[in-house]
């Protein structure tokens, strides 16, 4: 029992333990490893499952009609011309022909010439031959031609037998005659005189010495 007026002593409490706190929640995280392998394999495939149908859709375009293929009876004049139909071609044609105009040459066969004065308005000759003919050929023509007016008796002019009598001109210029020697061909001639697309025109002019 305590005496009255006293002061009473405090009994000491035992200290609280506090009360642990909740731990702090574990942040969230994010697994970039599998963002990075799964989004591209997501957006690959679906680029592998569209792209091809979008390219090939775009690439197909318009259906392009095939030729008509064409028989024989149905093809153009133009389809034989060895490869090049409808091509203009200068000198000798795609056939392998050149046409000639054949002319007195107009200083030695003048009117004063006796040749000249039998054949008259027969002087001038259009002939179509092949490219590869040469002037001996043309001065064989001439002398065959001639002596055939000479039979059936339209020239009164002996004609020698000898073809050194005859001689062929080719003009690349107006009034500029050069001498063609025989064993040249028209071709060559028309490729190195004429190079223009229309007949080519020669002269002759024969001598009776």
């Amino acid at each position: 029992m305590q005496d009255e007026g006293t002061t009473p002593t405090p009994t000491p409490s035992a200290p609280s333990t506090p009360t642990p706190s909740e731990p702090p929640s574990t942040p969230t995280t994010t697994n970039i490893s599998s963002v990075n392998a799964t989004t591209p394999t997501n957006a690959a495939a679906a680029t592998n499952a569209t792209a091809p149908t979008n390219a090939a859709s775009s690439t197909v375009g318009p259906r392009v009609k095939k030729p008509r293929r064409t028989s024989e009876n149905e093809s153009g004049a133009g389809s034989s011309n060895d490869g090049n139909p409808g091509e203009e071609a200068e000198g000798p044609s795609e056939s392998g022909e050149i046409e000639l105009v054949f002319r007195p040459h107009p200083l030695e066969m003048n009117e004063d010439n006796e040749l000249i004065r039998e054949l008259k308005d027969s002087s001038i000759r259009y002939i179509k031959t092949t490219a590869n003919a040469t002037i001996d050929h043309l001065s064989k023509y001439l002398a065959m031609r001639l002596t055939l007016a000479n039979r059936t008796g339209e020239l009164e002019t002996e004609l020698p037998s000898s073809l050194n009598n005859f001689c062929i001109y080719i003009a690349p210029t107006p009034d500029q005659y050069i001498i063609v020697v025989g064993s040249l061909t028209l071709e060559q001639i028309n490729e190195k005189y004429w190079r223009v697309n229309k007949p080519m025109e020669m002269f002759y002019s024969w001598k009776k010495n």
